[in-house]
């Protein structure tokens, strides 16, 4: 991923710096052409043709011979409307090249609503389910039947060059293998997160971005902010969909991510486990400058282990750091800093009025907002438009830190520290987080997946043509078009090659330096602590209380209580099939 990112930048700043347009035909761009044949007519957009770099002008022999043959009717589905300007001009430009094609878009107002259409859907053989954005396709819909198009992509894209050049980066495909459905998830983005600061309310207590290097700096230049009258500084949403899904989580899973990664080695499997794999536990190597463990072939985690240290509270463990001990405390005061800060309807609120907030830069606004690096396009819009009047910058989640000083001895008083390699002295390995790299939630995304059941073999021709469409440097510079048009922007950054950013988004490279994509935090606490807080029934609700209702009183105590029945309550429902207490034997097969 980090290879990826490079080359997205690198690709951005090509784009921006070297692309000239050359525009013709009718206002918006769409001409005729008839390929120096003069017989066959094909509408193609000029302008966008033109911007593109030569090698990623694609043949139009391709349209031509196709453009009777692709006919018939393409569905849509979608959760994102912001973006939905983007993708009608996309829908339109397609349209005027094969004119025998309608595209029906249907938008839903979430993820979930749009999920339940689309089971009853498949239940019923309706012809309307076919292509679907996000990860509701992989996630969700697998035991429904949702199919999938698995090994098109490694074919070469008609609309990428005159050479049909493969433009999708070899890494952006996940295959999934699982039942009896083999799928591969076919993304076109990469969904980075950061944090966005109003600098014109920080020069008012003269602070600069650049003071800013740990999470207790963005906390104090919230207490002085405060002071001169900001009252809700530090904007986070704490509605459902914030803490299961977006910002709030988002945030949560970075800093458990950066608490809880010096135990990945911990977790491993060791010699005597019952899923001791030799070849995997001696070339397992952890170090804390690593951006992604888990893609590592060796790394093999003991789940039991994991189990263990957060549940295990007898004193004969001393590894314990479930939600009773010394590390979750620190990681949860740390992270109840915010309480003073955050909006009085924290509750209620989510990431969108949390934007709405920071765009309106007043004393009761936002001053510090966690969103998708894309917003700041959005915000160059608003900035060139008159609609802010508030300088800003966006900046990586700065690390936690904390100056505990706790034994770090068992019960007998002997030396147990974790990873001793890595401290020099025994006082470095009692800090609760042991490290200050912070790694990122996002990754690539824009998810698409193709329902296939029941089509024709034409049908499923004209829907993969079309995703070739769109994943080509035309189709996603079309696709950033329609957004500029709009004053919209994309949720994150396209990660085809060729694809040029409209003129008014030079910006883009400027603001975004401060933001590197480091590695998804994806270790297993990660996906367990975060799994408690997205969890259903009554674990929801209590992991609910606790952030919602005591956040803004900073009762860590309060919080740590409830965490710890919640913790137990999801780990009891992911170890039912076991026997109880099995996670304490680490050489049995549970």
């Amino acid at each position: 991923m980090e290879k990826l990112f490079r080359k997205l930048i690198a690709v951005m700043l090509t784009s921006f710096l070297a692309i000239t347009c050359a525009a013709c035909g009718n206002k918006n761009g769409n001409t005729s052409s008839d390929n120096g044949g003069g017989e066959t007519k094909i509408r193609i957009d000029t302008e966008i043709y033109n911007m593109l770099p030569d090698d990623y002008k694609f043949d139009t022999d391709y349209v031509v011979a196709n453009k009777n043959k692709f006919s018939g009717t393409l569905y849509m589905a979608r959760a994102y409307a912001d973006e939905l300007p983007g993708w009608e001009y996309v829908y339109d430009a397609y349209k005027k090249m094969y004119p025998n094609v309608t595209i029906v878009n249907n938008e839903y107002e979430s993820g979930q609503s749009m999920k339940s259409v689309l089971i009853n859907q498949m239940n019923s053989n309706s012809e309307m389910v076919g292509l679907m954005q996000g990860n509701y396709v992989q996630d969700k819909l697998k035991s429904s039947g949702y199919n999938f198009q698995g090994g098109f992509v490694d074919s070469v894209n008609p609309y990428a060059s005159p050479k049909g050049k493969e433009v999708l980066v070899g890494d952006l495909l996940d295959d999934y293998t699982f039942e009896n459905l083999r799928a591969e998830r076919i993304t076109f983005q990469n969904t980075n997160t950061c944090f966005f600061v109003n600098t014109t309310a920080l020069a008012e207590v003269n602070v600069n971005v650049e003071d800013l290097n740990t999470w207790d700096d963005v906390i104090d230049a919230c207490r002085k902010l405060k002071a001169v009258g900001y009252t809700a500084p530090f904007g986070i949403g704490g509605n459902n969909d914030s803490v299961s899904t977006k910002d709030f989580k988002w945030m949560y899973r970075i800093y458990i991510d950066q608490y809880y990664r010096d135990l990945i080695d911990d977790i491993q499997v060791q010699e005597g486990d019952w899923n001791y794999n030799k070849l995997t536990a001696d070339n397992f190597v952890f170090s804390f400058d690593r951006n992604n463990h888990e893609q590592d072939p060796y790394y093999m985690v003991n789940p039991m282990r994991a189990y263990n240290i957060l549940l295990n509270e007898n004193a004969d463990n001393p590894y314990y750091v479930g939600a009773s001990s010394d590390k979750f405390r620190c990681f949860m005061e740390n992270l109840c800093k915010i309480g003073p800060y955050v909006s009085a309807g924290f509750a209620a609120n989510g990431i969108t009025e949390i934007q709405q907030s920071f765009l309106r830069g007043e004393k009761a606004d936002a001053v510090f907002m966690v969103n998708y690096i894309g917003f700041g396009i959005a915000l160059e819009n608003y900035r060139s438009s008159g609609g802010i009047n508030f300088d800003w910058a966006c900046f990586d989640y700065l690390p936690m830190v904390c100056h505990c000083n706790v034994a770090c001895n068992d019960h007998n008083g002997e030396h147990v520290c974790s990873h001793v390699d890595d401290a020099s002295t025994e006082n470095e390995c009692t800090l609760h987080v042991r490290t200050t790299k912070t790694r990122d939630e996002g990754g690539v995304g824009g998810f698409i997946g193709l329902y296939t059941d029941g089509k024709t073999a034409e049908e499923i021709a004209l829907y993969l043509d079309f995703i070739r469409f769109f994943m080509s440097p035309y189709g996603q510079t079309l696709f950033y078009k329609g957004l500029e048009l709009n004053s919209g922007w994309p949720k994150a950054i396209s990660v085809i090659d060729g694809a040029v950013m409209p003129d008014s988004w030079r910006n883009f490279t400027e603001y975004s330096s401060n933001v590197k994509f480091n590695g998804l935090c994806a270790n297993w606490f990660t996906d367990f602590l975060a799994g408690c807080v997205n969890a259903s029934g009554q674990q929801y609700t209590l992991c609910k209380t606790a952030i919602m209702d005591n956040l803004t009183s900073s009762n860590a105590s309060e919080i740590m209580r409830v965490f710890k029945t919640q913790i137990a309550l999801y780990a009891s429902d992911n170890l039912s099939q076991y026997a109880p207490d099995c996670y304490k034997n680490y050489t049995q097969k549970p």
